[in-house]
């Protein structure tokens, strides 16, 4: 069909292929990205707001616990236009998402990421057992980065790490992950 409707002079058969993959599918990223390649830049603009229209009326009534791929898409299209407001209330959703994009994301919003993965660690922690343990470690870094190295404060730090520690002192697979975690 692709090669039906791409013969030398039919840029708008080929418009009118975009628009059926569109009505016919959830859009994905390469959709977004052939769109791009292919239409002038007002045409784009005018298929690219069907397209954001279509993944967000979709994604609304839409609930996973991993990231869906709406989620994943969306994510992607933000981050190329380098619409990191919208990018962020999408992988906000998501820990998933947020570790993605956490190194062009936190330094916007350290606040907001510093309440995500505190509370994934408080999660993990309390669902006991070494894995979780061992799950909560990056995210555990992920504070120490973001109160050290983006909010400037060591204080903060100490003190929230000092707070794991000594509100969980009996669970000894937990210290021994943060001393193996050099935390």
């Amino acid at each position: 069909m692709y090669e039906y409707y791409s013969n030398p002079k039919s840029y708008i058969n080929l418009k009118k292929l975009f628009d059926l993959r569109l009505k016919a599918i959830i859009p994905d990223f390469k959709l977004y990205k052939d769109a791009k390649e292919f239409f002038t830049p007002e045409d784009f603009k005018s298929f690219e707001e069907k397209l954001l229209k279509k993944l967000n009326d979709n994604n609304k009534d839409y609930f996973s616990m991993g990231i869906t791929t709406i989620d994943e898409t969306l994510s992607k299209i933000y981050f190329e236009k380098q619409d990191y407001e919208k990018l962020f209330k999408i992988a906000q959703k998501n820990i998933q998402l947020l570790q993605k994009y956490e190194t062009k994301l936190v330094n916007l919003y350290p606040e907001k990421y510093l309440k995500e993965y505190i509370q994934k660690v408080s999660s993990l922690i309390s669902y006991r057992g070494r894995e979780n343990y061992k799950n909560a470690i990056p995210f555990i870094k992920g504070v120490k980065k973001i109160y050290s190295s983006v909010l400037k404060n060591d204080e903060k730090w100490r003190e929230y790490i000092y707070n794991i520690k000594e509100s969980n002192s009996k669970l000894k697979a937990l210290q021994e992950e943060l001393k193996k975690a050099s935390l």
